[in-house]
């Protein structure tokens, strides 16, 4: 299952990636985490980079990332997470306007959930709640943007 929210800004892909990437400023904007910590000893984000993740319903999730291309692309995958979730993946998209003034950024989450014979009602639930999570995310994102919220601000 695939669920995907996309949303123009004026700030450039630069700006977006930095504040999506900001562990300092996560917490000013994102609805979802409540708290998220680097492991293994790492200190930033990067491929191969694993990070323990709670959601504010208390769910954790460790993930890792697999793709880091600094103001492009992010993408990180579960590496132990909920019993529900048989696969789960998620992906930040920043893809300058042609006209050179803004953004659109695209976030994706790719999952798949088990036990196998519960694994299509559970998948279009799961579609729908996703849904509006990923909306609510990247539209609380979006403001932060708008408002001028930066990284290092």
């Amino acid at each position: 299952m695939i669920v995907e929210h996309a949303a123009p800004t004026t700030a450039s892909a630069a700006e977006a990636f930095d504040l999506s990437m900001s562990h300092a400023r996560r917490f000013d904007w994102d609805p979802f985490l409540k708290a998220q910590r680097f492991l293994d000893g790492a200190e930033a984000p990067g491929v191969g980079v694993r990070t323990w993740s709670k959601d504010r319903r208390g769910l954790v999730m460790v993930t890792q990332y697999l793709t880091f291309q600094p103001h492009r692309r992010v993408g990180m995958k579960m590496v132990e997470g909920p019993w529900f979730f048989r696969t789960f993946s998620g992906a930040w998209r920043f893809d300058e306007h042609a006209s050179g003034t803004g953004c659109t950024v695209t976030f994706r989450y790719n999952f798949t959930c088990r036990p196998a014979l519960l694994a299509p009602l559970m998948e279009r639930v799961g579609r729908w709640y996703l849904g509006r999570d990923i909306r609510r995310r990247v539209d609380t994102f979006i403001a932060a943007l708008e408002r001028g919220m930066r990284a290092d601000s």
